[in-house]
């Protein structure tokens, strides 16, 4: 497995290898700092509005994140991927520092804005770095690196939930959110260091708005976001319940916090124990059809079983919460990645707006406004079972679209 990844990466030129060097440190400073925000973002708002109110405030977080993708299209053709990049980072790290000192004055409006901001940040910056990784390194490259890129930037997030678990009590969420700040600073110093022109990427329509790129693989797109409404709809009630039995079981914000920072350090340990293992395996053993249906017969079998048995039961909601995030931050979210490959170079970055960014947090909104009105679990756990049927017929159907764009892409 060692050589099967070396080989490719030999084969690499100077400024792609320097590319990958800092697109990786990127992603993991990215993914570092987003623990650290999010536990204490999660508990701020839990604190002070409830879990009620959570359906709500991710309704917005999908507002906020659709004006900002429809902006920042505009603007990413203007002035480049670089430069948004920084943008957009420079600008979360001075908003989490104005968040510290609203949580220390304990103003509960401001959990609205750094909870919503939180949902925000995080997507657009990872979008980036992958849509980069697509654009600029090739579909073979990919199979044998995916697994070990994300084995390797996972390790981040499992310091920065560590970091919540064990040091919230000693120096306060206060502090907690500075530090995620300060760590967050560090992204926009690798993604500037990227090369653009490695000689490897093709030049094609490159003025074009990404969001019009798609206009002629609509359907592929179109089932693709169907993929993602579907399992956003099974991790968010899973998300719900999770929040729900937090609330019940846990009183002051920096206990909340820390189970909230364990709960994040787990999903990140089980993220690279799947991205060293079985990622590597699955790619190559399997076909791309295989994985995706494996995930499918997956959550089938062993996820809705225990979630919808397991009740209002901490452990059992825990650890379903724990392995559906970890499975989709890890083989799915590889599995997904590598749908993108038979799509042209400029198509890529339209496509990873529309599903990544805008149906990805419209689902998880959609999902959130839903559960403002329907909070029984019993239909919940219902209208679960059905998605996860209609994600199976997706997937079916996907790659007889994916096989198409594929022997076109060849020609």
């Amino acid at each position: 497995m060692l050589k099967s990844f070396w080989i490719p990466l030999q084969k690499l030129s100077t400024d792609e290898k320097k590319n990958l060097i800092f697109l990786t440190l990127a992603y993991f400073f990215s993914l570092m700092s987003y623990p650290i925000i999010r536990s204490s973002s999660d508990a701020f708002f839990l604190q002070t509005h409830g879990v009620k109110n959570w359906p709500w405030v991710t309704f917005y977080s999908v507002i906020v994140l659709s004006i900002c993708i429809f902006l920042f299209s505009k603007v990413q053709a203007k002035i480049g991927v670089k430069k948004l990049y920084a943008l957009v980072s420079f600008f979360s790290v001075a908003f989490f520092l104005c968040s510290a000192f609203a949580l220390k004055a304990d103003i509960a409006i401001f959990s609205y804005a750094t909870y919503i901001w939180k949902e925000c940040y995080i997507v657009i910056l990872l979008h980036l770095c992958l849509a980069f990784f697509n654009t600029h390194f090739s579909y073979d490259f990919a199979k044998s690196f995916f697994g070990p890129f994300g084995a390797v930037t996972s390790i981040g997030p499992i310091i920065g939930g560590a970091f919540t678990s064990f040091f919230t009590k000693e120096i306060g969420v206060f502090w907690l959110v500075i530090v995620g700040a300060l760590i967050c600073l560090l992204t926009p110093l690798a993604f500037l260091m990227l090369s653009e022109r490695t000689g490897t990427e093709r030049k094609e329509r490159p003025q074009e708005n990404p969001l019009a790129s798609v206009r002629d693989i609509w359907p592929y797109v179109a089932t693709i976001v169907g993929i993602i409404m579907v399992t956003q709809f099974i991790i968010n009630v899973a998300n719900f319940k999770f929040n729900f039995v937090v609330q019940n079981n846990f009183a002051a914000i920096e206990d909340k916090t820390t189970f909230f920072g364990k709960i994040y350090t787990l999903i990140n340990i089980l993220t690279l124990v799947i991205q060293l293992v079985v990622t590597p395996i699955a790619l190559r053993s399997m076909s791309l059809r295989a994985n995706h249906f494996s995930i499918v017969g997956l959550h089938l079998l062993v996820f809705l079983p225990l979630l919808i048995l397991g009740g209002q039961v901490v452990w059992a909601v825990s650890a379903v919460f724990i392995c559906a995030k970890g499975l989709d931050y890890s083989l799915f979210g590889v599995a997904k990645e590598m749908l993108y490959y038979p799509l042209k170079e400029y198509q890529k970055y339209g496509a990873k707006y529309i599903v990544d960014m805008v149906m990805y947090r419209f689902s998880k909104g959609l999902v959130s406004l839903s559960l403002t009105q329907v909070q029984n679990f019993r239909a919940l756990d219902a209208l679960i079972s059905v998605a996860v049927l209609i994600w199976g017929a997706l997937v079916f159907y996907v790659f007889r679209l994916h096989g198409r764009l594929k022997r076109s892409s060849e020609r």
